[in-house]
């Protein structure tokens, strides 16, 4: 079965900008979920994905600067 997020995942790899990327993670998020979102789920959504990004900024600067000096 094909990923149906592919095209997203592969369109987010190809934004340098992080702004950029979480407000089309943002909008894809709305697109499958209800209409009727709370305003306080949707500040929850948007600080969980602000917090992935984050954690995979830091991720890529450990894999860079550690990872591959033992290599």
């Amino acid at each position: 079965m094909a990923n149906q997020f592919e095209p997203i995942i592969n369109e987010l790899k190809d934004k340098s900008d992080k702004d950029s990327s979480k407000d089309l993670l943002y909008q894809e998020y709305k697109k499958y979920t209800a209409p009727q979102l709370t305003a306080l789920r949707d500040e929850y959504v948007k600080e969980l994905i602000h917090q992935m990004m984050e954690y995979k900024e830091k991720a890529e600067y450990l894999y860079l600067h550690y990872l591959n000096e033992e290599f």
